[in-house]
């Protein structure tokens, strides 16, 4: 079973990573939500938390999340996110990760960390290489980006 998503990683994604789309602005053959095929309205009030059922639903892009940039109905993103099963994490049309499993983005992080610690480790002071240099700036620069990243706030 997967993890549950805490409620406040469920906000901060839901407010850093969509933006409310203007139904002028889509295509005449996405004028309703992919997934529960409901025709999208606008409201230029387009707050979080989830949204009743008999209210309407309004498209959202995905954005910051890598080549997900999908238009979804508010609802539905709301909904997978809140579901709490296996791709729940992730885009239901593309399958592009949103939220970091629970430990899976750690383990990556502390993988990185811990090869940089072991390339200093086999360096002697004055045998600092360029080439080792550069990987291990390689290494944190990558740790640095996902610390940094609002999916972990």
């Amino acid at each position: 079973m997967p993890d549950r998503i805490p409620e406040f990683i469920i906000q901060n994604f839901l407010s850093r990573h969509t933006e409310p789309v203007p139904l002028a602005s889509l295509p005449e053959d996405e004028d309703h939500c992919p997934i529960c095929l409901q025709p999208y309205t606008y409201s230029e009030q387009c707050t979080h938390p989830d949204i009743g059922e008999g209210d309407p639903e309004y498209p959202l892009r995905i954005i910051n999340c890598g080549p997900c940039q999908h238009v979804l109905g508010r609802r539905c993103v709301e909904r997978s996110i809140r579901q709490n099963h296996a791709w729940s994490h992730a885009c239901p049309l593309c399958r592009q990760r949103w939220l970091l499993p629970r430990h899976a983005g750690r383990s990556e992080l502390l993988a990185d960390i811990r090869r940089s610690l072991q390339l200093l480790a086999g360096m002697e002071r004055s045998e600092v290489t360029g080439r080792g240099l550069d990987e291990i700036e390689r290494l944190m620069l990558r740790s640095e980006e996902r610390l940094l990243q609002t999916r972990w706030l």
